[in-house]
């Protein structure tokens, strides 16, 4: 199937083209078991999101849009909730009972949410780590875990869409490049063209697989992204840096989690090798915690 989702792009997007991106079946459970009135609600109702990118869109768009609008952007997910109060975000949750649920079969299925919060941890740990964004650390897990949502809206009408492609690429500019053949659009240009997201959101969603210069006032943010999402899948998944002699791991996660047009890795190499034990045990916990199995 060749379907053009370009009319949807980018003001005549209908509504329910992005209220109805699906949620996991163990989120969805996990919030309606929570009470406004509960002691710690906001933090709990965070850290559920955190596990979810169609619903941490949810929230980011209502609270960056209409009447909640701040002045300031918001880019966090902790800070979504809290901006949004205990009525508004009760109602978001309320309605996620009409919201269409997921269940996930196959790998490649399941590994859009994997894929997404396993970056989004690594992305907060980078973050954490840099100077220039230690400050801002929860906004790169947020962003993160929203990189792909045009994947999530991609597939969401045509799940064997995912099965056709998830085997015709073999570096990250493959994926944009076959849905652009599949779909005339690819994921980066849909998801960052659905919602009014604030700019460092939709900057990361729309160049994510720009390796070359990018014009953009979050190029560190976007890269942060980039190296995090290159690092998943090359360092982390299926544990291929445990395979590589410690003193040699440095100049491996150099090459592995950056690209091939840049003059270097924007973190310290070294460090993050360093830092691969713990942080696999985080993605690991974060994983499980989706509730996918195996």
């Amino acid at each position: 199937m060749n379907v053009s989702l370009l009319p949807l792009l980018p003001h005549s997007m209908p509504p329910s083209a992005t209220r109805d991106l699906p949620v996991l079946p163990t989120v969805l459970s996990k919030l309606l078991a929570l009470s406004p009135n509960q002691s710690g609600y906001f933090d709990r109702v965070a850290k559920i999101a955190a596990l979810d990118p169609p619903l941490s869109i949810k929230l980011l768009r209502a609270v960056n849009s209409g009447a909640s609008s701040p002045r300031t952007p918001v880019v966090d997910i902790a800070s979504a909730v809290a901006r949004l109060g205990p009525s508004e975000t009760a109602g978001i949750v309320t309605g996620l009972t009409v919201t269409r649920v997921f269940f996930p079969r196959t790998d490649s299925q399941k590994d859009l949410w994997r894929h997404a919060v396993a970056v989004a941890v690594i992305a907060r740990d980078l973050a954490r780590a840099h100077p220039s964004l230690q400050r801002c650390h929860e906004a790169a897990y947020a962003a993160g875990l929203v990189h792909d949502i045009g994947r999530f809206m991609l597939f969401q009408d045509d799940v064997d869409g995912l099965e056709r492609t998830a085997h015709l690429w073999k570096t990250h500019e493959d994926i944009a490049l076959n849905e652009r053949q599949l779909f005339q659009i690819d994921h980066c240009q849909l998801g960052a063209a659905a919602w009014p997201l604030p700019t460092p959101l939709r900057d990361v969603i729309r160049l994510h697989h720009d390796y070359g210069p990018i014009r953009t006032d979050y190029e560190l943010l976007v890269r942060t992204i980039q190296v995090a999402d290159l690092a998943e899948v090359r360092v982390l998944r299926g544990g291929a840096w445990r395979d590589i002699p410690e003193a040699k791991r440095p100049h491996w996660v150099g090459q592995q989690a950056g690209h091939a047009s840049w003059p270097g890795l924007p973190f310290d190499a070294k460090a993050f090798a360093a830092r691969l034990p713990e942080l696999s045990h985080q993605v690991a916990e974060a994983v499980d915690a989706l509730g996918l199995g195996g």
